[in-house]
């Protein structure tokens, strides 16, 4: 009998046989597991459907209790930073390692990732370096945790606009594992920023034969696409993405129909990104936010109002002084490689993506209201052409004539 059919006979025997009080220790136990891997999963179907507020809800209530294996820790902790609760997921991982290592380099793996993605490198580097967790561990484990540093690194680095160091750095890598699909994107995503679409498309082409469930090679292919202009290609590749709710999926599909010139499709994919990222409900197909059954209005402050960036490191003034610095740094590629300081923490991703949301729902917005404004002003030149044509006068109607197709230029 496989051990989690016989583990589930177990429960269902301790259920059976005892009353809520009178259970032993050992059913307790395995009531908490079950419980435990009960929430789990419900945080992670929040993560899938974008819904960052409920997971991370859910996950920060696991974390009060939080479990013993180092792998169980690793995993509670990866999901937090993916909710974007960095601060507690760090601190899950400090309180496991201060316990003492349990386990080998693989067991260890997402508190590494953890503390590499809240910019503690050296932290993460002390934990691998640790003797009793290198004598626990085989190559292959430690030389997988070392890659995902390697990356963590570029990553980085690319986000700093250190083009070249990123690029270095991973040629380093994949010397010594040339197949490691992981390295392989990092080097994608770092064409990207440096704008060399071609040579980022023919990575992400090879790796759409052996993509990664939420088809990360797929969504790359079509940002490429997008970005030299081919909508075309763009549309092409979209066909094939399977249904997916998450709010990067849905930005995505936004460009896509705003390539098209489907600007209310796009708006509509928007509504549905931004509602997910902020957790508001919904009770339509299209997963737009309503309230009270009716559609939701869209935010009227969204361009008008400057709303400081969430950021890791409060001020304890409350604001930032003229002798302090803004602790948010630029986005990827957005500066000069030694113009930014290095030591900065980069924005969230549920803060950049609820960024690039917005700038994108004001932009289609701008467009509507001047393709309605030229539809208007279109239509009153006609009338007044037609006014004076009655008139007689030819000349003032030459006139509005040249106006018009100026407007229309």
């Amino acid at each position: 009998m496989p051990a989690k059919t016989a583990a589930g006979s177990r429960r269902k025997r301790c259920w059976g046989v005892f009353p809520p009080p009178a259970r032993p220790a050992k059913c307790a136990i395995s009531i908490s597991g079950v419980n435990y891997n009960l929430q789990l999963v419900t945080a992670q179907n929040y993560l899938a459907q974008g819904n960052t507020v409920a997971a991370s809800n859910t996950l920060r209530a696991m974390a009060a209790t939080p479990p013993k294996s180092p792998a169980d820790v690793g995993k509670l902790a990866r999901l937090l930073a993916q909710s974007g609760d960095v601060t507690t997921a760090v601190s899950l991982v400090r309180n496991n390692i201060s316990g003492g290592i349990s386990g080998n380099a693989g067991d260890y793996a997402d508190q590494v990732t953890v503390l590499n993605q809240a910019g503690l490198t050296r932290e993460a580097q002390n934990l691998l370096t640790n003797p009793q967790l290198q004598a626990s561990s085989t190559p292959t484990q430690l030389a997988s945790i070392r890659n995902g540093y390697v990356i963590n690194e570029a990553d980085h680095l690319r986000e700093q606009g250190n083009y070249a160091a990123a690029y270095d750095k991973l040629m380093g890598a994949m010397q010594s594992d040339p197949q490691n699909t992981d390295l392989m994107f990092a080097m994608a995503r770092l064409y990207q920023s440096g704008k060399m679409n071609k040579e980022a498309g023919v990575v992400y082409d090879y790796l759409m034969t052996r993509d990664t469930p939420d088809q990360a090679a797929r969504s790359g292919a079509i940002d490429v696409a997008l970005s030299s202009g081919d909508s075309r290609r763009a549309e092409q590749l979209a066909g094939g993405l399977r249904q997916d709710n998450s709010p990067d999926r849905l930005l995505l599909l936004a460009r896509v129909e705003e390539a098209q010139g489907n600007h209310q499709q796009a708006m509509t994919y928007l509504r549905s990104a931004r509602g997910k990222l902020l957790g508001l409900q919904s009770s339509n197909s299209a997963q737009t936010p309503t309230v009270g059954g009716v559609l939701a209005a869209d935010n009227p402050f969204v361009g008008v109002s400057r709303t400081p960036t969430a950021t890791r490191t409060a001020s304890t003034y409350g604001q930032y002084m003229p002798w302090q610095v803004s602790q948010v740094s630029a986005g990827a590629g957005t500066s000069l490689p030694g113009i930014q300081r290095p030591d900065l923490p980069v924005e969230t991703a549920q803060t950049r993506m609820l960024r690039q949301v917005d700038t994108m729902m004001e932009s289609l917005q701008e467009k509507n209201r001047q393709l309605a404004a030229g539809r208007h002003g279109g239509a009153r030149a006609r009338w007044r052409i037609r006014y004076q044509q009655a008139d007689g006068n030819e000349n003032a109607a030459d006139l509005v004539l040249v106006a018009v197709w100026r407007f229309a230029l």
